[in-house]
């Protein structure tokens, strides 16, 4: 059933798309590289690299779907964010976004609230997130909060800018500790 609301797995990196997971049981894909000495691996080189610190994986609530969409699809972004999930105002109520930071795959590490969201809205959102960060035990809160008007006032790039310099860096402080 699609959903238009909620969008999932938005970014996940076209390198890691190319691991194939039980590939030796399927003679029509490359065999794993992890494969016994029977079957044959993939040469080193045609491996993906993957980068030396894990990306950090986000969920976003937005009321400006675009502006999140573009910031998932920004190329920069693949090598240190996955964005799980963006939630909009359609979607949006404590209880789905409950349901989407705990379904979400690998498992959120922050969230992001747009700078349209409504205080009352953002001040709920934001209980969910601290309730799911304790319970799962992040070691970094992980919320960036857009500047309520951003948008309106700077414009999409300023959105843009912001919210990757914030999550850039959650992203360090989960690596560099």
């Amino acid at each position: 059933m699609d959903n238009p609301g909620l969008t999932t797995g938005a970014s996940i990196p076209p390198r890691h798309a190319k691991l194939q997971y039980g590939a030796a049981s399927d003679p029509s894909l490359p065999p794993s590289p992890f494969s016994s000495s029977k079957h044959p691996t993939l040469p080193a080189n045609s491996l993906p690299s993957l980068p030396s610190m894990a990306p950090l994986s986000c969920v976003v609530y937005t009321t400006t779907r675009d502006v999140a969409e573009s910031l998932v699809s920004q190329p920069a972004n693949r090598e240190l964010l996955i964005f799980n999930a963006i939630v909009d105002d359609t979607t949006f109520s404590p209880e789905n976004l409950a349901l989407v930071v705990r379904a979400a795959w690998p498992r959120p590490q922050a969230f992001v609230i747009g700078s349209q969201v409504s205080d009352d809205n953002a001040e709920l959102a934001s209980q969910v997130w601290d309730k799911y960060a304790e319970e799962v035990g992040l070691k970094n809160r992980g919320l960036v909060r857009v500047p309520y008007g951003l948008l309106l006032t700077k414009g999409p790039d300023a959105i843009l800018t912001y919210t990757v310099d914030k999550l850039e860096d959650v992203w360090k402080a989960y690596n560099e500790s």
